[in-house]
């Protein structure tokens, strides 16, 4: 361990060089309060702090900007020293919550919000959408499902926002105007988890068990399977983890994501952090971390 810093005892992590942010409320204090942090990721020194009035905020991270989703706002924060670049009102898409991470490509900004907890004459499902990086301004936005429809962050790649849907559906639409272009159905059973590099596409997903992660990797030009995959009569290089992974109580499961770095995946379960090698889904290692369940981690380096 080079250091700890419990000033830091919970929220979404991320990492870039020699800096980490971490979103993060305290609740259990009088006066309940929300921050990101810029942190030195070599010392654990803290850089800067930015006050989140708008509550729990989901993180993304790209180019030196740091980009934030709460329940009722996304904004674009300036990643070395805190400032605001840009701030908009989800609000205006009547009764939509975020609770998941953004993704950020390019000049392009996606998230998910449903209507999760609202009961009202509003839109009772979930929407995708895609808005310009740089300014926030919305590019389109489209309905998908009904209210449980979505729980994971979507993933884009070569111009395709890739989105997944809870009962095992992946969609793929054009990253310009949200134009529907596939949709293909994967094994495992709820998808929790996307993430897409060099022409692929990784979904994580758990049994009906709710706590055996299986992970498959598609080709995004043929949406075929490349591994992991699971059919009635052959079984493809099958990744299952078997370790206990209990779900947070929100967020969803983008409060931890793939972090993908030098060709391994490395994904979360329990308190350990399990590699696995990108172009087969082969366990590379495990490592373990002493302390309980993680709430977040990420790679830097």
């Amino acid at each position: 361990v080079s250091w700890s810093n419990q000033a830091y005892p919970n929220g979404f992590l991320l990492g870039s060089r020699n800096m980490l942010y971490d979103s993060t409320c305290d609740f259990l204090s009088t006066g309940a309060s929300c921050h990101v942090y810029g942190i030195n990721a070599s010392t654990g020194a803290q850089i800067w702090s930015y006050d989140l009035t708008h509550g729990t905020t989901w993180i993304a991270l790209q180019n030196g900007v740091l980009y934030g989703v709460s329940y009722t706002a996304y904004f674009a924060l300036n990643a070395a020293t805190g400032v605001p670049l840009w701030q908009k009102d989800l609000l205006r898409y009547t009764d939509q919550e975020a609770i998941m991470n953004p993704v950020v490509r390019g000049n392009v900004l996606s998230f998910v919000s449903c209507n999760a907890t609202k009961q009202s004459s509003g839109f009772p499902g979930c929407y995708l959408y895609a808005f310009n990086a740089n300014t926030g301004q919305e590019l389109w936005h489209t309905t998908i499902g009904d209210t449980s429809a979505i729980q994971v962050t979507p993933t884009i790649m070569g111009g395709v926002v890739y989105a997944a849907t809870n009962d095992g559906t992946l969609h793929a639409f054009r990253e310009r105007n949200g134009e529907q272009l596939w949709s293909a159905n994967v094994d495992g059973g709820l998808i929790e988890q996307l993430f897409s590099n060099a022409g692929t596409i990784y979904v994580e997903t758990t049994g009906s068990d709710s706590q055996t992660p299986h992970v498959e990797a598609f080709d995004a030009v043929t949406h075929a399977p490349r591994w992991g995959q699971i059919s009635a009569t052959t079984q493809i290089l099958t990744v299952m983890i078997p370790l206990i992974w209990q779900k947070p109580s929100s967020g969803g499961l983008a409060s931890h994501p793939f972090v993908f770095d030098d060709g391994l995946i490395y994904i979360q379960s329990g308190s350990f952090i399990i590699v696995l090698d990108a172009k087969d889904g082969s366990q590379v290692t495990q490592y373990a971390v002493p302390g309980g369940a993680l709430n977040g981690f990420t790679v830097v380096g």
